[in-house]
């Protein structure tokens, strides 16, 4: 994991985007993630970007870390934190 990262499951992220906007919505970026930032990531990003037009915030964007954490992980090893399994 991402030190400092916030975790969410991608599979509820679309019904809480209201109360993750509460939150996130003062943050000028906003990183989405997944494995390779194929698939979960990039559509998370897409709803939370979404949820931000729909409400005029324009004080926060969704990008989308290319490569995933894959591709990220093998130049900032010190960053991350072993998975809890």
């Amino acid at each position: 994991m991402v030190r400092t990262a916030i975790n969410i499951p991608a599979q509820s992220f679309y019904v809480t985007r209201p109360t993750w906007l509460k939150l996130l919505g003062d943050i000028p970026l906003v990183i989405f993630y997944c494995s390779s930032s194929n698939g979960r990531g990039p559509r998370c990003a897409g709803w939370y970007q979404d949820l931000l037009q729909e409400t005029g915030n324009t004080c926060s964007e969704a990008i989308v870390l290319a490569g995933g954490i894959k591709g990220w992980s093998e130049y900032e090893k010190d960053l991350l934190d072993p998975i809890p399994y």
